[in-house]
């Protein structure tokens, strides 16, 4: 037989437990939101965290920088790779790319990047177009930065030479451009602005970020808040159907059990008036007319109303009850007829009911308001 159900039965169901609803929602916006930051001040701290504290390396004459540049990279300590890249990348310039493989994933692979960048054939073209020998700063003369925050390059040129980085920067510039680099000439490729001069210690964060950290908080607030919200509808909904199991009272989606053959009739989408009771509930309990009947209700007051309509109606024959042991059990009826109510009616009332009308074999009609 048909549940009975219809879509305004599950609109009073959200509108019933409206409250466990919102309160799961919250806190799995709350819980989303606390885990974004969570992770992206941890990300940010980690960030920093590894950042090398190096010593300053005061001043160092040129002469001492190209004994240096001539040691294997291997035998210098840190120090002196600092002290190296001060002298190369003071006055240098950089620029900003962003390139993304076929599959539309983002390439991020630097070190890639720089063995691409310190290759033969390209030290060669850099060398033939800036007109500048980088034999021996090949290792030191670029420096190729990931950025994670908005998954761009920062590729960083210094010579020691402002004319030089200029010449080269811009060199390297054109050829990505002219998607003459080898590996990186097949994926996609997205250039900023043309090379510029920077300070290393000043401009290239700056220059390298273009979302502050602020704003990347509050994207990302702002994404966990709205995954958040559909995800705690739906887990809401899911907790307040589990929690309508156990608790007493009759809800929109109460399950009647009916059986083949019983009559189900929803007047919930409704609001419970004067009018409503004597009309559309009185009519449904009195056809058809000629069955002798047993009307149940848990509410005093309903059936108290339809005690006065029963005395008002002369062709109305049968009982109204609460329960069906306060009916005379030497009395034969030919329907039964229960009324039950959202938020009202115990559910194990209406259970009790259900198993004692059995004895009378009958067929029931369920009506719910």
């Amino acid at each position: 037989m048909e549940n009975g159900l219809v879509l305004n039965d599950f609109k009073l169901f959200i509108k019933y437990k409206k409250y466990i609803i919102l309160a799961v929602t919250l806190i799995v916006i709350v819980a989303m939101v606390a885990f974004s930051i969570f992770t992206e001040l941890r990300d940010t701290d980690e960030t920093e965290d590894t950042t090398e504290i190096v010593e300053e390396t005061g001043d160092i004459t040129d002469s001492e920088v190209e004994e240096l540049l001539r040691e294997d990279r291997e035998n210098l300590s840190q120090n002196d790779i600092n002290a190296i890249n001060d002298f190369l990348f003071e006055d240098a310039y950089a620029f900003r790319i962003y390139i993304e493989n076929q599959d539309g994933s983002v390439f991020n692979r630097s070190n890639l990047m720089h063995e691409i960048f310190t290759s033969d054939q390209v030290i060669e073209d850099l060398e033939n177009q800036a007109d500048f020998d980088l034999d021996l700063i090949r290792d030191y003369f670029v420096d190729v930065n990931y950025n994670s925050n908005n998954v761009t390059f920062t590729i960083t040129i210094g010579t020691g030479n402002p004319e030089a980085n200029a010449a080269i920067s811009q060199a390297l510039f054109d050829s990505i451009a002219e998607n003459e680099m080898a590996i990186i000439n097949e994926k996609v490729i997205y250039l900023f602005e043309q090379p510029q001069s920077i300070d290393m210690e000043e401009d290239v964060q700056d220059f390298d970020v273009v979302e502050t950290p602020s704003d990347d908080l509050l994207e990302t607030i702002l994404i966990s808040s709205i995954i958040g919200i559909f995800l705690g509808a739906g887990l809401g909904v899911v907790a307040a159907y589990i929690h309508s199991l156990f608790e007493k009272k009759i809800n929109p989606l109460f399950n009647y059990n009916l059986k083949s053959g019983d009559v189900f009739i929803n007047f919930s989408e409704k609001e419970k008036s004067d009018t409503l009771v004597r009309n559309e509930l009185w009519h449904a309990v009195m056809y058809p007319v000629v069955n002798k009947k047993i009307v149940l209700s848990q509410d005093i007051e309903l059936i108290e109303k339809l005690k006065e309509l029963a005395e008002q109606s002369e062709a109305f024959t049968g009982e109204i009850a609460q329960k069906v042991h306060q009916i005379n059990p030497d009395k034969n009826f030919d329907e039964v007829i229960i009324i039950t109510e959202n938020g009202k009616t115990d559910k194990s009332w209406y259970v009790d009911q259900m198993n004692q009308v059995k004895v009378y074999k009958k067929e029931s009609k369920v009506i719910k308001m």
